[in-house]
């Protein structure tokens, strides 16, 4: 996987476009339901009670290399007065680098094991990651993962 030094601008855009889908949707029901709109729901075609879904986006980061791009939008960013940092959207990017997720738990044991034997292989400690895998019962498929995950055989 290579670096997307964008992705920041990225995940914004899907999430703008994710909300933007959402809005769409109230406002095709509104109309299919013959909801009477007042004169401020007009434009946007909503009325004051309605509420979007909140959207998480988790960019999961999977390469040996450290991610050393931006973290949020304003990192992309031309450098910012401190007053202008203020006045503009930072959005930050929320990223799991699959290489340094030692610190997480995670409920499903398959994602766990994926993750872990990800690890192993990155930092090349075959020994423990043989060791790991005897022990535990793990399928093919969980194998296949790690495989396209870290690009080793």
């Amino acid at each position: 996987m290579n670096m997307h030094y964008a992705m920041p601008f990225r995940v914004m855009v899907y999430d703008a476009l994710g909300y933007l889908k959402e809005c769409s949707e109230l406002a095709r029901f509104h109309k299919k339901e013959k909801m009477p709109m007042t004169s401020d729901g007009f434009l946007s075609k909503m009325k004051k009670e309605d509420r979007l879904h909140p959207i998480i986006t988790l960019v999961i980061y999977y390469n040996e290399k450290s991610w050393d791009g931006p973290f949020s939008l304003q990192d992309m960013m031309l450098p910012l007065s401190d007053k202008m940092k203020s006045l503009v959207a930072g959005y930050p990017m929320h990223l799991l680098q699959v290489r340094d997720s030692e610190t997480y738990t995670f409920e499903n044991r398959d994602l766990q094991t994926v993750f872990q034997f990800s690890r192993m292989m990155f930092r090349e400690d075959y020994e423990k990651l043989r060791k790991a895998y005897e022990t535990k019962a793990n399928s093919f498929e969980l194998a296949a993962v790690v495989r396209a995950i870290t690009r080793k055989n």
